[in-house]
This record gives structure tokens, C-alpha cells and sequence, in this order.
């Protein structure tokens, strides 16, 4: 993996962002630590055989995508019933009594 930039891929040898450029367990879940926020970054894997050669190469570099600073339980529920609502349960039959205040209470 490497920042993004323009007509670029990814490369073996593209080893700027931790746990990237090496070889890694094939059930193993890599976890990319110390992304710079808001910046843009891109991807690829390799399949490795036992004697460490890559007989298909690198795969196709992954679109770029934007690394944003990690948002609170309460700004993901406000950005979720705000694009659920114009759907109003057409689109996704879930309740979000849980996001309102009951109308009928007594005082």
C-alpha cells in the first residue's frame, strides 16, 4: 500500500505504510495502523506459492480511497437516520424508535 497519486500502482516494493510490502499468512486479517487522515491511499495483494516466488504477480490496484478521522457512535447514528429517513422504511424495514423521543409522555 502507498498514498495515491496519479497514474501510479502499487509495487512489492511499496512498503511506506506499515504491514504492506511483505508476506502475510493467507487467513490473516492485515491491519494498516498510522494513516495519515484525510489523505488518499491505494492497495494491491500478491498470491505468494511456498517457495516465495508470485507466478501471477501483483493483483489490480484498489481504488483510492480517503482516510477520514474516526467518527463518534453518535455522528454515525445522526448520518444513518439521515440518509434512512427519505427512504422511510420503504428501503430498509428497521425501526429507529430508538433515535426519537415518544410523543404521548406523561408529565
Amino acid at each position: 500500500g502507498k498514498v495515491s497519486s496519479s497514474g501510479v500502482g502499487v509495487s512489492s516494493s511499496n512498503t511506506e505504510c506499515v504491514n504492506t510490502g511483505v508476506q502475510q499468512p493467507f487467513t490473516s486479517i492485515v491491519t494498516v495502523p498510522s494513516l495519515t487522515p484525510n489523505e488518499r491511499y491505494v492497495f494491491a495483494t500478491a498470491a505468494y506459492a511456498e517457495d516465495g516466488s508470485s507466478p501471477y504477480g501483483m493483483g489490480e490496484t484498489s481504488d483510492e480511497f480517503t482516510t477520514l478521522l474516526p467518527l463518534s457512535l453518535g455522528q454515525i447514528f445522526t448520518y444513518l437516520a439521515d440518509v434512512a429517513y427519505p427512504c422511510t422504511l420503504r428501503c430498509y424495514p428497521v425501526s429507529y424508535t430508538h433515535l426519537t423521543l415518544p410523543t404521548n409522555r406523561e408529565v
